[in-house]
């Protein structure tokens, strides 16, 4: 029996090779090709400016004094605006009122807009103060 010269130069590459090239080769594939095993990923969009608009039929504002995290009823705050450099002047307060069992006092016929600032002594040395524009709606804390 006469076989035929089949042309063949070098031996046969194992299986065991040929699987693990084509298993390198499709890692390959997947790492350049952004393939992500969890789905497709949505980009986070950046936050945009809004712009503020106070509302014109708010014009009081909710001031919350605590102590040690607790409300502070009895508590003497004092309203004002800041000077023109926008800081705090205690010197010449335009309102001040005393809070209630709650720790709460409202101030009232306040310009929407307008910033305002309260504060509280704790001690003629420790002081609590906030100034803001954003007070229509919130409560405004003062304390620790």
């Amino acid at each position: 029996m006469n076989r035929a010269h089949s042309g063949r130069t070098s031996p046969a590459m194992p299986k065991r090779f040929a699987f693990a090239l084509a298993l390198a080769a499709l890692a390959l594939a997947a790492c350049n090709s952004n393939y992500n095993p969890y789905g497709t990923v949505t980009p986070i969009p950046s936050p945009t400016a809004t712009t503020y608009s106070p509302n014109p039929n708010i014009s009081s504002a909710v001031v919350e004094v605590t102590v040690s995290s607790q409300p502070a009823a009895g508590a003497l705050v004092s309203e004002a605006t800041p000077d023109p450099n926008g800081n705090l002047s205690t010197a010449a307060p335009i309102a001040q009122a005393t809070t209630g069992p709650n720790g709460q006092v409202t101030f009232s016929s306040l310009t929407p807009g307008q910033v305002y600032c309260w504060w509280y002594n704790f001690s003629p040395t420790v002081q609590s103060s906030n100034c803001t524009k954003y007070w229509q709606g919130n409560i405004v804390y003062l304390g620790n």
